[in-house]
């Protein structure tokens, strides 16, 4: 069964209806509907563009990947974003210059424009730097030692911001525990100790409001 060009496979006991609603409604047709109707553009000379159906495939083969963690297209194609975002602010800077002297207005206007595309460019080229920043590596180091015993270490390479040791940068730094406490055992021997602050317990606190009688006159 074709849809528009795009197969829809129904489910055992699914209806027509209901296999083009879910099919609708999943990401990739709607998605790779859009993408086919602005580059389709870029065929011509007598080459056949892409049909519906194959943009399809090669999006959901695109999302699985970013799903399952390979960053690569994601990465890929933001830095193809910025790249014509700086051309774009390039073309608004170019427009707003020969319009400077005639159409200040219209200058005012390109040179909007041309801030618009720079921001989002450095918006864009900061997205590619949390998406590499965020990527957690493993580097697994496999060391023989003498009678043929063999020491994995492994080392991970963490988020900007914190140290060797694993602490953050503002994290405090003490290295000992404030006061060292001891434990109580209740009456259950099987239940867990409970943790008490300091050795000799707490001490009474005096009465800050001791009553005094009062005197009575006469």
């Amino acid at each position: 069964m074709t849809t528009a060009n795009v197969t829809v496979q129904m489910e055992p006991g699914e209806t027509e209806a209901d296999a083009h609603a879910r099919a609708f409604l999943s990401p990739g047709i709607r998605q790779g509907l859009i993408a086919l109707g602005f580059g389709s553009q870029a065929f011509g000379g007598g080459q056949s563009p892409p049909t519906l159906d194959s943009v399809v495939t090669q999006l959901r083969m695109m999302m699985n990947k970013t799903v399952d963690g390979d960053n690569t297209m994601a990465t890929s194609m933001l830095v193809a974003q910025a790249v014509a975002l700086d051309s774009m602010f390039t073309e608004m800077g170019r427009r707003a210059l020969l319009n400077a002297n005639d159409y200040p207005e219209a200058a005012e206007k390109y040179i909007r424009l041309a801030l618009k595309s720079q921001a989002r460019c450095t918006a864009t080229l900061e997205a590619i730097s949390n998406i590499q920043r965020s990527t957690s590596e493993t580097t697994r180091h496999v060391t023989v030692a003498g009678g043929g015993q063999a020491i994995i270490a492994d080392q991970f390479h963490h988020h900007a911001g914190v140290s060797q040791d694993g602490k953050a940068d503002d994290q405090s730094h003490a290295t000992a525990p404030a006061c060292e406490c001891s434990t109580l055992l209740c009456q259950d021997q099987g239940s867990e100790r409970v943790s008490v602050t300091g050795s000799q317990g707490q001490e009474a606190v005096p009465d800050a409001r001791r009553y005094k009688p009062r005197r009575t006159k006469g």
